[in-house]
């Protein structure tokens, strides 16, 4: 607990190395301890490099240009609500 006057100890264990390309190196998973109790496991089991993205799922709706334009809390507001 932060500000409790306990120290935690997070360690992060990464394994199982892709090679995506020769220069990038990438863990498919991670292990997570703290204070040397198993917390927590994080597994990629697919991974696609440049996958192919619709232009349409990129484009942003005409309503959160207009509530922009009025200020950025009506726009998180919004967002929030989609």
């Amino acid at each position: 607990m932060p500000g409790s006057g306990v120290i935690q100890k997070k360690m992060v264990y990464y394994s199982f190395w892709d090679l995506l390309t020769r220069d990038v190196h990438y863990p498919l998973q991670t292990d997570t301890y703290i204070n040397g109790y198993y917390k927590e496991t994080f597994l990629i089991n697919h991974w696609e490099l440049n996958p192919r993205v619709s232009v349409d799922s990129l484009i942003i709706p005409l309503v959160l240009y207009q509530i922009s334009a009025r200020g950025t809390s009506q726009l998180l507001t919004v967002m929030l609500r989609i």
